[in-house]
């Protein structure tokens, strides 16, 4: 008999100290607080058989503890209740719990005056402090229905179990807040990238304005200019000294021409709505190759899509940048355009025969303006850019797209 009366506690505590254990692991793997708190109310007065159980966190603000979670009696009326942070009367029983930090039982509420009574059938009242690091961030509440129905046991278990709880709140507390923070984040690259797709945007209606006032203005004042020379030299006679120079004024003129035709393609590829990227970017590579010697070729690899208007522009400008690179960094012989069209992704590659450069001290450097132009174009619709270069080796520029970004959809498609 006398074994048994040992042995009868003993296993007790043994029982109680397995199921805080289990309670404390399910409450740990919990990231969020609105997840995690419904479950330490569920899951403890579950276990441990009581009645009605709340979750009170601390609101540095106003220095105040608030009902963050709560079951039992009259969850909808406890929910966002808030009582100060004070030994006060009116901070009642948890309001004393997290100024003191200090766990407060009380067997009969009726006969303590600070209960507050927000729930007429609770006879009994047990509160214990959530802390971290010495600091309350808030309190366990527990109440039952009977005098005397919470008993030192209860405060052992709960003063157990709230240090694990009190980390699987801070914890939650933290990823939230990072999570917020990513969030934020997030929505501000999103903004600074619908800023940057709109400076874009207005970049290419100013290029294709000012390339459309030089074809209306200037271009018409030289053919105009062109006509009167050839007009003046119809009325001289065939052995006039200012025909040489008329002469010479037309070739001139013409040139100019050609060279102003040559910025208005740069400003505003007008064959990329009449016909498309490939057919401007053919074009572009054999007037590249005329006015460089560097030998391009472009290769298509898989089956070709056809792309929206914003990945056409930008596409045809980043393979600009990459070629003026080429032409102006990479003394190359050769260089080569791919694009290679594979299981819902587009990849695109420029690589040249070049003398290289080192890549990370150029991106360190932030020297490379036509890089970071590159990589943002891309980014603005949706593809990543990758850099493969070193001294001696020549340069491998590649980005790569998911193909519905960058697809165009007719509307009965």
């Amino acid at each position: 008999m006398q074994s048994e009366v040992i042995t009868t506690p003993s296993r007790q505590r043994e029982l109680e100290l397995t199921l805080i254990y289990q309670t404390a692991q399910q409450i740990t793997q919990l990231q969020s607080l609105s997840e995690l708190l419904p479950h330490i109310v569920a899951e403890v007065s579950r276990t441990f058989n009581y009645s009605s159980m709340g979750v009170l966190l601390v609101d540095e603000e106003t220095n105040e503890l608030v009902v963050r979670e709560t079951i039992g009696l009259e969850r909808e009326k406890h929910l966002g209740f808030r009582v100060p942070v004070t030994d006060a009367v009116e901070g009642g029983i948890c309001g004393w719990v997290a100024y003191h930090g200090q766990s407060y039982l009380v067997p009969d509420v009726l006969a303590s005056p600070r209960y507050i009574r927000t729930v007429e059938a609770t006879r009994a009242e047990l509160g214990v402090p959530l802390k971290i690091k010495g600091k309350v961030i808030g309190v366990l509440d527990v109440q039952s229905l009977a005098v005397n129905g919470l008993t030192e046991r209860d405060e052992s278990i709960l003063s157990t179990l709230a240090s694990q709880i009190a980390i699987a709140v801070e914890n939650a507390r933290l990823y939230e807040e990072l999570a917020q923070a990513h969030a934020e984040i997030q929505r501000k690259a999103d903004q600074l990238q619908r800023l940057l797709a709109r400076t874009v945007d207005l970049q290419e209606e100013e290029r294709r304005r000012i390339a459309a006032d030089i074809h209306d203005s200037v271009v018409q004042l030289i053919y105009g200019a062109m006509y009167e020379t050839e007009g003046t030299l119809q009325r001289l006679p065939e052995d006039a000294a200012a025909q040489v120079d008329l002469h010479n004024i037309q070739v001139s003129l013409k040139q100019a021409i050609s060279e102003i035709y040559k910025a208005i393609y740069d400003l505003w590829p007008a064959s990329l709505d009449e016909m498309g990227l490939f057919p401007s970017l053919r074009s572009y590579l054999v007037q590249y190759e005329e006015a460089t010697g560097i030998g391009c070729r472009l290769r298509i690899q898989g089956n070709p899509i056809r792309f929206n208007p914003p990945a056409r522009i930008a596409l045809f400008r980043i393979l600009q940048e990459a070629l003026y690179n080429v032409r102006k960094h990479a003394q190359a012989h050769t260089v080569e355009v791919i694009f290679t069209f594979q299981e819902g992704r587009v990849k695109v590659v420029v690589q040249d025969d070049g003398i290289g450069f080192d890549q990370e001290k150029a991106l360190a450097e932030q020297q490379h303006l036509g890089l970071i132009s590159m990589r943002e174009r891309a980014e603005n619709i949706g593809g990543t850019f990758t850099i493969e270069s070193w001294p001696g080796r020549g340069s491998r520029l590649a980005w790569e797209f998911l193909q519905p970004k960058i697809e165009r959809v007719e509307p009965n498609d």
